[in-house]
């Protein structure tokens, strides 16, 4: 899940109706989640940079250093 550390709230949930995370790593970026849905292990991948008009979350500013 993505915290808002400032307020506290939920921004959004990343990874559902899984069993076991057996690791996660994220750079600022990225996070790469190492899962196990249905006896079934997946890697989920994902991008937090802008797409279209969609928020991201990064500052702007923070963003042009990607």
């Amino acid at each position: 899940m993505v915290w808002d550390i400032k307020s506290g709230t939920l921004i959004r949930k990343l990874v559902d109706r899984i069993s076991t995370t057996w690791m996660v790593k994220f750079d600022e970026s990225r996070c790469v989640a190492a899962v196990q849905r249905n006896g079934n292990t997946w890697i989920d991948v994902f991008t937090f940079v802008e797409y279209g008009n969609e928020d991201t979350g990064i500052p702007r500013d923070e963003r042009a250093k990607l």
